[in-house]
């Protein structure tokens, strides 16, 4: 198999982070800046479904709360593994796929003045899974300021 280059994460430049309460969940979406991707401009977020991994969808509740996951908890565990606490279902759409995303951690970081969050995410696009013109599977760090409808 030829090298795959990385994909240049500098594309993906989060604009904010959003917390949402669903039934029996949370979610997270984090948004992008849009971008030039094949000649188009395009817009894109990487969704991720929090299950069981974080005690509240309250920002207030989360300040200063650091998790770190590995591949069970990410849905890569061998078959006949046991059952992980808490689990994330996390993908990018890009290039008319879906793309798997792998979270290593979610650090939930109060700003300077401590009224609102910021969301730091390090984790791995999985390119190769579904294929992206050649990248190779790519880790990627990302901040962005977090918002949640939990009032």
């Amino acid at each position: 198999m030829a090298n795959r280059n990385l994909f240049p994460v500098k594309r993906l430049s989060p604009s904010n982070a959003f917390l949402s309460a669903a039934e029996g969940h949370l979610s997270l979406y984090i948004c992008f800046r849009p971008f030039v991707w094949d000649g188009e401009t395009t817009e894109t977020s990487l969704n991720i479904d929090l299950y069981n991994v974080l005690p509240s969808p309250y920002p207030r509740d989360l300040a200063g709360l650091q998790r770190t996951f590995g591949e069970i908890e990410n849905g890569f565990a061998d078959e006949g593994a046991p059952e992980p606490e808490c689990s994330l279902d996390g993908s990018l759409y890009l290039g008319g796929k879906h793309h798997p995303v792998i979270i290593r951690s979610l650090s939930f970081l109060p700003n300077r003045n401590r009224t609102a969050l910021t969301l730091m995410v390090k984790g791995e696009y999985l390119f190769e899974f579904e294929g992206l013109n050649d990248y190779a599977d790519t880790p990627f760090t990302l901040n962005a300021p977090l918002w949640s409808n939990a009032v």
